[in-house]
């Protein structure tokens, strides 16, 4: 067995079986999201929260090969037990995950256990094997007449949360994760245009973008977004977020999160009837800010 690994686990031995069901689960109702602090108890800057996610990431990838080993009949860790574990891996995970996880687990291995995995010949053939004939996918985009039809005819009452999400990710060309930390601060009416800051978490920096309209006869983006923002509550003593909750024609004041993010081109793919309505995701935004800028569409 791997020299140290129970103790990286807090077990001073092996776990038995009775020992795995004395945790108590505990429900915990949703709070609101509170900052990331450091040992001092002072914030911590976007750049070092995005590096402390990752480094959590890695961790957990490593443990769950840890804890595959230690159920397994390997008991070091060698290219064989490797190759069991990719190989298992692979019947449930794309090409890309494996190699991601490849790669979290070869920076662990070499920093805590002095193990370099990347000179494990036969895992690296493995993993290539395995990417054989995949294709990645890509998240599909919305045409500019799409993004007409969508703002022209779905009923404010329901969609007016997602029509201001769309016109916003498009025209920003934003990630989930900028639409849902956008703030009231960040968006300011300057008459002819809408100015929007966006805060890059990996640089400390921010970038902006306009929202104005070509054609405002046939469609102004501005006054949808302007509809939605009288219609949020004035004062929100919990949060400044710009994005709430939507229904009925009236806004909540919980606020909304990535995944709902994510979800709304789907969401207005299935409004518009179009194909594979499941291929349109978080990416889309992006996507289609690209392909309307490649055929020089504006709306």
């Amino acid at each position: 067995m791997i020299p140290g690994c129970f103790e990286f686990l807090g077990l001073n031995e092996p776990p038995r079986d009775a020992d795995l069901n004395v945790v108590p689960i505990i429900k915990l109702e949703p709070k609101e999201e509170l900052p990331l602090l450091d040992s001092q108890g002072q914030p911590l800057e976007k750049s070092s929260i995005s590096r402390k996610k990752n480094k959590e990431k890695n961790e957990r990838t490593y443990l769950d090969f840890i804890e595959w080993l230690m159920s397994s009949t390997h008991s070091t860790i060698c290219e064989e037990s490797l190759i069991e574990y990719f190989t298992n891996k692979a019947r449930v995970a794309k090409a890309s995950t494996l190699w991601a996880s490849y790669y979290m687990i070869k920076s662990i291995m070499l920093n805590r256990h002095s193990i370099d995995i990347g000179n494990f010949k036969k895992v690296h053939k493995l993993l290539r094997e395995k990417s054989k004939g995949y294709v990645a996918d890509r998240a599909k985009a919305f045409t500019k007449e799409e993004v007409h039809k969508f703002l022209k005819l779905a009923p404010d009452e329901d969609y007016l949360l997602y029509k201001v999400a769309l016109i916003l990710g498009v025209c920003g060309g934003c990630r989930r994760d900028e639409l849902a930390k956008l703030t009231v601060e960040d968006i300011q009416d300057l008459g002819a245009v809408l100015l929007v800051k966006i805060s890059d978490p990996k640089s400390n920096l921010y970038r902006t973008f306009t929202v104005d309209s070509a054609h405002p006869e046939v469609l102004d983006c501005r006054e949808i977004v302007r509809k939605y923002i009288n219609l949020r509550p004035v004062v929100m003593k919990r949060h400044n977020r710009f994005f709430v909750t939507y229904s009925d024609g009236v806004c909540g004041i919980s606020v909304v999160g990535t995944n709902t993010i994510a979800k709304i081109p789907s969401l207005v793919a299935r409004f518009l009837k179009l194909p594979e309505p499941e291929k349109f995701n978080a990416h889309s935004f992006r996507s289609t800010k690209a392909l309307l800028e490649k055929t020089d569409q504006f709306f």
